[in-house]
């Protein structure tokens, strides 16, 4: 049977619902209506599906029981006009107040960026978090050093034109990588697993801004994280990894209040 699949045939009416959802195609239903393996369950993927859906409760995959998953309902969803009004307001945030964020509040974001989209469910991304000031102050130092060298190289003066002007800020003594912010969060993960970690980022920003915390993606120091050796030992992620997707978090000091223009949307239909 599919690996782990447990059926709890008091409980299973045979409905047919789990057959109907498994993306391996890996349930169908026996003659005597309760689930069992299509094949040996080599292409089980733990994506939980089966076990989410089963009006019953009847089913467990692994560790994930019934009983571990958070029900819902479709009435305690926000609106549309609220979920619109999250996404649309979502800034970039540069102004932080001197508050750090605590563990706990992000851990409780991480956790929500968990949920995140990923290819077979494998779940890859992983996270460093940088809360001491002086360790993240040391990462946009080298930063900078990588933009000072790539300043010499008018191909990437054309990629990024405020190269010269990120670096004259800095000897200035304005902080152009982190803005003040209190904390960093790095997304990491395999090569292959890229697209991942740039989602699971968008649902940690997302959940952060609900939280009436500010944040801004640190492309720069992305960059440089997978370019710039120094920086690559300083962050010591483990061999095989690369980081994805960087993050300054803190809470905002200035108050946005609207909502900025922006293109419609150009859009081809076929």
């Amino acid at each position: 049977m599919v690996k782990g699949l447990k059926v709890d045939e008091e409980k299973c009416v045979g409905c047919g619902t789990c057959a109907e959802v498994c993306p391996t195609q890996e349930i169908t239903i026996s003659e005597d209506k309760v689930p069992r393996a299509l094949r040996p369950g080599e292409d089980c993927i733990k994506c939980g599906h089966c076990v989410i859906t089963c009006p019953t409760a009847a089913l467990s995959v692994g560790e994930m029981t019934p009983e571990c998953c958070q029900p819902y309902e479709s009435k305690e969803m926000p609106t549309t006009q609220q979920t619109d009004l999250l996404l649309r307001s979502r800034r970039s945030t540069r102004n932080f107040l001197d508050k750090p964020v605590t563990r706990e509040t992000i851990q409780e974001i991480i956790d929500v960026a968990r949920y995140s989209p990923s290819g077979i469910n494998a779940q890859p991304v992983r996270w460093l978090v940088v809360q001491d000031r002086e360790k993240a102050k040391k990462y946009a130092s080298i930063t900078i050093d990588w933009l000072r060298f790539i300043s010499k190289d008018p191909a990437w003066l054309k990629r990024i034109p405020l190269v010269p002007r990120y670096v004259s800020d800095w000897d200035s003594g304005r902080d152009t990588i982190l803005f003040g912010a209190p904390s960093l969060v790095i997304a990491y993960a395999e090569s292959r697993w890229e697209e991942e970690c740039k989602m699971a980022m968008t649902f940690l920003d997302l959940a952060a801004h609900s939280r009436g915390l500010g944040t801004c993606w640190m492309g720069l120091m992305n960059l440089s994280a997978g370019l710039w050796d120094p920086l690559k030992n300083e962050l010591a992620l483990p061999e095989g990894t690369k980081s994805f997707g960087i993050m300054i978090l803190g809470y905002p000091k200035l108050n946005y209040l609207r909502i900025p223009f922006r293109r419609e949307a150009q859009i081809t239909w076929k």
